[in-house]
């Protein structure tokens, strides 16, 4: 008979504590508020403004160098005769967020194109880059 009491007033105090436990929770919650920031840079874009034309010419009999500056003026050298025909400098038009950086990669090395239906082929080297002095 001792054991049965024993265990009642151990259930009864159990009970007793839980629910004084689960009254006081509520009184101890609280909220707090915080606040989040976040900047999304914008994607940066380029566009192709002009392509990369060399123009019609000829090689000769020796060859040589046709050189195509940035800012579309154009040089031979050697036997290379400049024909007719427009040539220009590629160039492109980038934009962003301002400060953001960005890098322009070009052919560290000489890279060979070939004409689509005469098979000829032309080394292309020296690639140089002249971005502008001021973003705009």
């Amino acid at each position: 008979m001792r054991r049965l009491i024993k265990g009642k007033i151990s259930l009864w105090l159990l009970l007793l504590v839980s629910v004084t436990v689960a009254e006081a929770q509520p009184g101890l919650s609280s909220t707090v508020t915080g606040h989040i920031t976040a900047e999304v840079i914008s994607t940066l874009t380029a566009v192709e403004t002009s392509q990369l034309s060399f123009g019609k010419f000829s090689p000769g009999p020796q060859g040589g160098s046709l050189i195509l500056n940035p800012e579309n003026t154009i040089s031979v050298m050697g036997s290379v005769w400049p024909g007719s025909g427009t040539h220009s400098a590629a160039s492109f038009y980038v934009t962003g967020d301002p400060g953001v950086a960005y890098t322009v990669s070009l052919p560290s090395s000489p890279v060979t194109i070939t004409h689509v239906s005469s098979a000829r082929t032309m080394t292309v080297e020296d690639w140089t880059s002249v971005p502008f002095a001021e973003p705009g």
